[in-house]
């Protein structure tokens, strides 16, 4: 299949959306990313900025997300040498050029099948090790009290066992924002829409009633015609290519499956 570069007329007002919700969700997202990394907010809006325009450049799939990671916050975060430096914006565009050469030098080297090596579960690990690192390093802007200690474990249980040294309007603030909100995408948010995600396997298996009860409601409101469900579209082995043009153009809605 050819690669297509630029704008395509039958795409562009849908492209323009899509850029503008974007856009506009990458500022908070992008200044948080700064914070988790323990820099000056900017740095992470601008890493936005940087990674979006060169990756629309020269990525090769119109589906690839180019964007700071909270995983890779983490790593910046915990690198002492960076923060002590006395020159820390330096230290961080020099870690940024390091890391951007080390992951040019795998792809021209073509090192992705090794990933086919990293399991399921380590992949689950990491992630939660990913998201119980961010809450442990956000205990200080939570309870206004920063603690002591070497690692983010160690000034956690230092937080609470230090409970006459948290600051309680802090903490009310944290808790009257701690809703977890619901995150609207792209045409969904311009049609008023709102979708809910929900990491459904595990669900299933911690709440197998509930999701039996939900499962009913759905196929109920499937009978009633209120939920039109959305067929895949199977192309033959020989025409994945096609299925590929069909998702970029956006003229299959849900999955587009290969059969062998």
């Amino acid at each position: 299949m050819a690669r297509r570069f630029g704008l395509q007329r039958e795409t562009l007002g849908a492209d323009a959306v899509a850029g503008l919700v974007l856009g506009v969700q990458s500022v908070p997202d992008g200044l948080a990313t700064g914070l988790l990394a323990g820099v000056n907010p900017l740095a992470g809006l601008y890493a936005y900025m940087v990674g979006t325009f060169t990756g629309a450049l020269i990525t090769s799939s119109s589906f690839m997300a180019i964007q700071g990671t909270g995983a890779m916050a983490m790593i910046v975060a915990d690198i002492p040498a960076l923060h002590r430096s006395a020159d820390a914006e330096r230290a961080l565009v020099t870690l940024s050029i390091l890391t951007g050469v080390i992951m040019l030098a795998a792809g021209l080297l073509k090192l992705g099948w090794l990933l086919r090596f990293v399991s399921n579960a380590v992949m689950v690990g990491f992630i939660n090790a990913v998201g119980v690192n961010i809450i442990l390093g956000q205990l200080a802007n939570f309870t206004g009290y920063d603690a002591e200690g070497a690692n983010r474990v160690v000034r956690a249980f230092n937080t609470l066992v230090s409970p006459g040294q948290l600051d309680l309007q802090t903490l009310v603030i944290g808790f009257a924002t701690g809703d977890i909100p619901r995150v609207p995408l792209n045409q969904v948010l311009l049609n008023n829409r709102t979708v809910l995600g929900v990491d459904w396997g595990a669900w299933t298996m911690r709440e197998p009633a509930e999701h039996r009860a939900l499962l009913a409601e759905l196929l109920a409101m499937v009978g009633d015609g209120r939920v039109t469900p959305t067929e895949p579209t199977a192309y033959p082995l020989e025409a994945a290519a096609q299925a590929l043009a069909d998702l970029q153009g956006r003229r299959v809605a849900g999955k587009a499956i290969v059969v062998p």
